[in-house]
């Protein structure tokens, strides 16, 4: 290593710049600040050895020189002292520029008296004088640790060597040598490493102690180290800095410490349930996310609620919650006839209580009697006898009788003659035939017959629909009977007769009375 330059030595260079240590044993380094006096005009500065060798002066005296009044004599002979020799007339100031050429080493230059007079000098000839020998500087580096390649060429150009440590090429400066650092990058991080790094066995101690047995060797603070945990025997891979930090070196046994810190007692769960009025029919889950079957002490019905969600919310069973939102948002029966009658229908009945209940009406616009839900009219829907959608109760209308030979079944059923879509064709597609079609006045007469027909199969005869609702996606299942309960003619006759009854009915009253409510 480079010797660190004595303090009377620096105060020695220092002298060059008339300048002296304000107080002595204050010198740390060649570029460090160092507090000064001026030796000439007593004034106090912070400068760097390494500048006053550079030329750097007194600040004080710069500026009194440069305000001093020069004659061109003084002027000249100032600038011949310091090497110089100018090549036009003085300017007539100390501080403006005056060119010149260097008696030594040949270049013009442009110096001012000022600078010239505190001893500033031309840089090429000056750092001729300054300049370190080469064997100077291959001493240094050798005695630091590394062998030259090539010539020396100055302290802040990187020298092409090889480290006498490891053989390996490296390229220092002669500045940083100097400044105490190694030649050799790579052994400088391998001392760095080697002065950090934790003996195995004390590594291995370490992983001992927080319940880790190690399987592979210390692969450093950084990296992951494979262990097996001596607690639930999982293999993990934890840093050695996060053990050595104070964390834990396994994860499942974290979660499970976690777990069981969080976990409720048993016995508070029960109180807590009982607390929102559940009585557990079993033991505690473990977990306050999972179902806990319960009855509700305000309803007495089974519920399954969540511990969570209980204290979560505070809330009822789903029976409960039901009947009283549903209490909030029942209708009056003042209400609920108001709302009927702004869409055009006039109640026969009291309001059954709920929105989509049929409740029986008269269209103000027909007269006809029918059921329409409450929700339905919310949505748009109108009267079923005078509406312009669905079936039209006041035109013309056909009541038909299908068969289908593979289902085996008959099916009655009603369609308007002034129908968009061709019902007939509907079933037609999906192999049903026309067996029988009647014609009737009007759509309200075929529906009463088809009725009365229905009611006829299903309750003076007890035989149900035999068709599955899969067999028919065109819809109509429900209007079915089978072959073998019912036979053709049979059928044929009593949707005839009650055909005839249904016509004889609409011109006794005169009107359409039609009771859509099955």
């Amino acid at each position: 290593m480079v010797p660190r330059l004595s303090e009377q030595a620096a105060i020695d260079r220092l002298k060059i710049g008339s300048f002296e240590p304000v107080e002595p044993g204050t010198f740390v380094g060649t570029n460090k600040l160092w507090r000064v006096r001026c030796t000439k005009c007593q004034a106090v500065d912070n400068v760097r050895l390494a500048a006053v060798e550079l030329g750097r002066r007194c600040q004080s005296c710069s500026r009194r020189k440069t305000r001093e009044p020069i004659g061109a004599e003084k002027a000249l002979q100032v600038m011949t002292e310091a090497g110089f020799r100018p090549v036009e007339p003085f300017p007539g100031t100390a501080g403006a520029g005056w060119r010149c050429v260097c008696i030594e080493c040949g270049r013009a230059t442009t110096q001012n008296v000022s600078k010239v007079s505190n001893g500033h000098r031309c840089p090429h000839a000056d750092s001729g004088r300054r300049r370190i020998p080469a064997e100077q500087a291959a001493a240094e580096l050798i005695a630091a640790g590394a062998v030259p390649l090539v010539p020396y060429t100055s302290t802040t150009t990187r020298w092409d060597a090889v480290c006498l440590t490891c053989n390996e090429p490296t390229s220092p400066r002669l500045d940083n040598i100097r400044s105490r650092q190694g030649p050799c990058r790579r052994c400088g991080h391998r001392r760095r490493a080697d002065k950090m790094r934790i003996p195995h066995a004390e590594a291995v101690a370490r992983m001992r102690e927080a319940n880790l047995y190690p399987l592979v060797n210390y692969p450093g603070m950084n990296s992951r180290w494979l262990s097996e945990c001596l607690v639930c025997g999982e293999r993990v891979s934890p840093h050695y800095g996060n053990i050595v930090s104070g964390q834990g070196g396994c994860k499942p046994c974290a979660l499970s410490a976690q777990s069981e810190r969080q976990r409720t007692p048993a016995e508070r769960a029960r109180q807590d349930m009982l607390a929102h009025l559940y009585q557990p029919l079993v033991e505690y889950p473990g977990n306050t996310k999972l179902p806990w079957p319960c009855i509700c002490m305000t309803c007495g019905k089974p519920s399954e609620p969540s511990l969570h969600t209980v204290r979560a919310d505070d809330s009822q069973c789903k029976y409960c919650a039901a009947k009283v939102g549903g209490a909030k948002r029942r209708l009056t029966d003042d209400q609920a006839r108001a709302e009927l009658l702004a869409t055009g229908f006039e109640a026969l009945v009291e309001y059954p209580g709920y929105v989509h209940a049929r409740w029986p009406s008269r269209c103000l616009q027909c007269s006809g009697k029918v059921s329409p839900a409450l929700i339905d009219l919310r949505m748009g829907g109108g009267c079923r006898i005078c509406g312009p959608r669905g079936f039209q109760y006041t035109e013309p209308a056909i009541l038909y009788l299908i068969i289908h030979d593979e289902l085996m079944a008959h099916k009655v059923g009603i369609t308007s003659k002034s129908a968009r879509r061709d019902r007939l064709a509907a079933h037609a597609a999906h192999g049903w035939r026309v067996a029988k079609a009647f014609d009737a006045p009007t759509g309200a007469v075929a529906y009463a017959a088809e009725q009365s027909v229905l009611r006829w199969i299903r309750n003076d005869l007890g035989f149900g629909a035999c068709v599955p609702r899969d067999s028919m996606p065109q819809s109509g299942y429900t209007e079915t009977v089978s072959i073998s309960d019912v036979t053709l003619e049979e059928l044929a006759f009593a949707v005839a007769h009650h055909l005839a009854d249904a016509v004889a009915t609409e011109a006794e009253a005169g009107l359409v009375t039609v009771d859509l409510h099955r």
